[in-house]
């Protein structure tokens, strides 16, 4: 008997790895977030009385900042999200195949994302999504909402192309902010890592052949006119540039050094798009930042 029952444990055993390598394989893509429904919403008042969950448009509030999101689960077990708006996160993903759960590990527990997967196709699933505790819809109203959240994610390849993808985090080490005061050496290469990421961006635009860009990914203090490339000045900085920063000393240090660089490029190419035109500005930046 312990013989027969040897092969069959073997057997289950291949089974179970296979079926969760092949589940986590599916799941191994990027994926862009096509529709949000609320399911189980709650309102958990933060000190004030007035506040009616009907009243914050919480359907909008969060079209805002799920849908369109995208969403890359790597084999390796990285993630990264780019939200709509620009944001940038990325840490550790694990999947449980017996609950079909993935959890998106957060910076901390108030920010990990449990997502449990109710159905899928070749290329989407559904998924139903917990909300991180303490999750807040709006600054106006600083109330947080706690309940579930139904999405649906279809496969998307828009940051990616042959072997570039924009979402990998080695490409985006740049938009982490740093955790003590930079030198100007880390400043600078992280300038140069800024640039480099752009000029990946614009390579993928024309290899893709699209014949418009999106500025909030760069997340960039540069300035596209036409025929023309700027730096904001250091009181009128991005918000969202700026925090890539410890403090803004440092983001204005960084924008004194951009501007130096573009100072450097001499008289303004000549090419036959905008995007050339800005390619070829940035380059000699990033050229002169490197030297």
């Amino acid at each position: 008997m312990k013989y027969f029952l040897l092969p069959c444990l073997i057997i289950l055993y291949l089974f179970l790895a296979t079926s969760c390598s092949e589940d986590r394989d599916t799941l191994s893509r990027s994926w862009r977030i096509m529709k949000v429904e609320m399911k189980e919403i709650e309102l958990k008042h933060n000190g004030r009385k007035d506040v009616q969950l009907n009243n914050l448009n919480i359907q909008g509030r969060l079209d805002s900042i799920f849908k369109n999101t995208h969403i890359r689960l790597y084999e390796r077990g990285e993630y990264a999200i780019l939200f709509q708006g620009g944001d940038y996160v990325s840490k550790n993903w694990l999947y449980d195949y017996k609950t079909e759960q993935i959890t998106l590990v957060g910076h901390t527990p108030m920010q990990e994302y449990v997502l449990k997967k109710i159905d899928s196709g070749k290329d989407w699933m559904q998924v139903e999504l917990t909300l991180p505790r303490d999750f807040s819809i709006t600054a106006e109203f600083p109330e947080f909402i706690i309940g579930k959240v139904s999405l649906l994610f279809s496969e998307d390849h828009k940051y990616e192309e042959g072997e570039t993808d924009l979402l990998e985090p080695h490409r985006n080490e740049w938009r982490i902010k740093p955790l003590k005061k930079a030198s100007k050496e880390d400043i600078r290469k992280r300038l140069v890592d800024h640039l480099s990421y752009i000029l990946d961006y614009f390579q993928l635009i024309e290899d893709k052949q699209q014949s418009y860009f999106d500025t909030r990914l760069l997340q960039s203090p540069l300035k596209f006119y036409s025929h023309g490339l700027g730096v904001a000045s250091s009181s009128n900085l991005p918000e969202r540039w700026s925090n890539t920063f410890y403090d803004q000393e440092d983001a204005i240090t960084a924008q004194k050094m951009l501007g130096d660089a573009l100072d450097s490029t001499g008289d303004y190419p000549k090419g036959k798009t905008f995007i050339e035109e800005y390619r070829k500005v940035i380059e000699k930046m990033r050229l002169y930042l490197e030297n």
